[in-house]
Order: C-alpha cells, then structure tokens, then sequence
C-alpha cells in the first residue's frame, strides 16, 4: 500500500505460515499425571533434542525503497510488527537412555509477537526478529521459576524479483 507518488514509502500488511524449530538444552517430558515437567540438561549425552512450533502470522512493516518503475536493483529497509498464532507444537528429545516426543503441549504462548526488521541491496537482504513476548507460558516452571526465553530470528531473505 504505497503512501506517496513514487511509490517508496508504503506500509505493507501480509498473512503467512512459519516453522520455528529450536535446538537447546531444555528437556520436556510429562509424568504420570499428564502434566509437563522442564529440566536444564547438563552434560548428558543425547543425540536430539529440540522443540518446534508451527504458527499464522500477520506482519505489518513500514517499508522504504529506492525503486523505481524499471529499476529491479534497490535499498530496501523494512521495520514493523509480526503477529502470530501457535497452532501445533512438537518436543523431540533423543539419547541413549530414552526417546521422549510429545505434541500439542499446552505450556507453550498460543500468541507470539515481535519486532522486524530487513534490511539490503536488490535481492540480499539481512533479517532480524526479536519477540516481545516468551515463547513459554507462566505456569511453565523450572525449580518454581518461570521459564522467561524468547526468540531472536537472525538471517537473511532473498527476493525473487
């Protein structure tokens, strides 16, 4: 939606799909009541473990570019917010003791938000995101404490153009 004759200042609204998944050191399993249980793994040896969540996301950015109608190489700076709702989630963790997947877990934020950012030249671009929110929800506790981790995505886009 451009906002001036020239058509470089625009904001953009957009509706989109996202797989996040995370390697890391925090172990999900579920006792004999159903309930889920989060330990920090220490120096064990396991071969897997990750979680990964499956979400919609309405972004909104303000976008400035230096393109013009026949120019395809440009800067580009886009900057806004990204909306997400978390529709499945999965926790894998693979060693030589065990095997534990779970799915659908109810701990983790059903809604995530952030900050965006993109940033490049023609069709390079370094990306940036970082969550306003947790990805966990309160009742999700390690030793009493809740866990208190967001996402920070750093990577780059490529257009087709």
């Amino acid at each position: 939606m451009p906002i001036n004759k020239k058509r470089t200042i625009a904001f953009g609204l957009g509706l989109g799909y996202s797989a996040n998944s995370f390697n890391q050191n925090l172990l999900i399993s579920k006792d004999n009541q159903r309930e889920y249980n989060y330990e920090v793994i220490g120096n064990s040896s396991f071969s897997k473990n990750k979680f990964s969540m499956h979400l919609v996301e309405i972004p909104f950015e303000f976008r400035w570019r230096t393109s013009t109608a026949d120019t395809y190489k440009f800067w580009r700076i886009y900057t806004g917010f990204k909306l997400g709702y978390v529709f499945a989630t999965t926790s894998k963790f693979n060693s030589s003791q065990e095997n534990i997947k779970l799915s659908n877990i109810d701990d983790f934020e059903k809604i995530q938000y952030g900050l965006t950012l993109s940033v490049g030249y023609n069709t390079w671009n370094a990306y940036l995101y970082y969550a306003l929110n947790p990805i966990f929800k309160k009742e999700a506790k390690i030793n009493g404490e809740s866990i208190d981790i967001n996402a920070i995505k750093i990577g780059l886009i490529f257009y087709i153009l």
